[in-house]
């Protein structure tokens, strides 16, 4: 049996996390579940920890507004060596993970939302400004204040049609780049900001089901697990691989294009210092 190089990927995560395969399209991608919005496993350098949907009730109905995807930049991912090996469900009830995602650390990271119902731009700049706003601290200095305006500024498109996508990178130093369906629309500068707007997806008080956002798993987004026992096991129940196969951890470093690290089969390579 061959298995697509991203195919492997999903399902040593599976393997790694004690969690069920994640759904995936022909090219590899992993689907959000409720939607089946296509996240690619690798995302501008960026490894992709889990997928949510965003629901709001309109005239008690529940409607799907938009599917969310966080990615973490693989070569910062040693903020997070303390919950290396640790099983999703040990994970997704741990808040100390979820408060060092929401710190301004070294590690890089990204929300990507695509629309799954059209709505106008104000309707969406309006429900994040909000959202933002209802947890930004209450003594904001001149920065986060003027960070906070260029955000609200950013959503005057007259629609955001099914498919277009969004993406908030925070980067160390409070650094907040945003992409409107492709197109750069600002880097805005304000550690409360991003940690505020972060919060609305990974806080307790989260519009989405945040456990979700690290279903894939950042135990084997690091690698290191992946030369372990249980999950080249595993891995050879499927038996996908032949004698000239990669191993389940070069698979992984290959579909990143990671060179440096496929042929290591995992051993010797050093995750957090890359």
């Amino acid at each position: 049996m061959k298995l697509s190089i991203s195919l492997l990927c999903v399902l040593v995560t599976a393997a790694c996390t004690g969690t069920s395969a994640l759904a995936f399209d022909k090219s590899g991608n992993a689907l959000e579940p409720a939607s089946s919005t296509a996240y690619p496993l690798v995302f501008q350098g960026h490894e992709l920890a889990g997928t949510a949907i965003r629901v709001k009730k309109i005239a008690f109905v529940p409607i799907q507004v938009y599917a969310v995807g966080l990615y973490v930049d693989p070569k910062s991912l040693g903020e997070l060596k303390a919950w290396k090996a640790r099983s999703h469900s040990d994970l997704s009830k741990d808040s100390a993970l979820f408060r060092a995602l929401l710190k301004d650390n070294k590690l890089t990271k990204t929300l990507r939302l695509v629309m799954v119902r059209t709505v106008t731009g104000e309707q969406m700049g309006s429900a994040i400004s909000e959202a933002v706003e209802s947890r930004l601290p209450h003594n904001q200095d001149g920065e986060c204040k003027q960070a906070f305006a260029g955000l609200k500024g950013m959503f005057s498109a007259p629609s955001l049609k099914t498919g277009t996508e969004i993406l908030f990178r925070w980067s160390p130093g409070g650094k907040l780049g945003v992409t409107m369906d492709g197109k750069d629309a600002g880097l805005l500068s304000s550690e409360a900001l991003a940690a505020s707007l972060f919060d609305v997806f990974l806080g307790e008080k989260a519009v989405v089901e945040r456990a979700a956002l690290i279903d894939a798993s950042l135990t084997c987004l690091r690698g290191e697990a992946l030369a372990e026992g249980p999950v080249v096991g595993a891995m050879k129940r499927l038996d996908p691989f032949t004698s000239s196969s990669p191993s389940p951890f070069d698979a992984c470093a290959m579909a990143r294009g990671d060179s440096t690290l496929a042929g290591t089969g995992g051993q010797g390579a050093d995750r957090e210092g890359a």
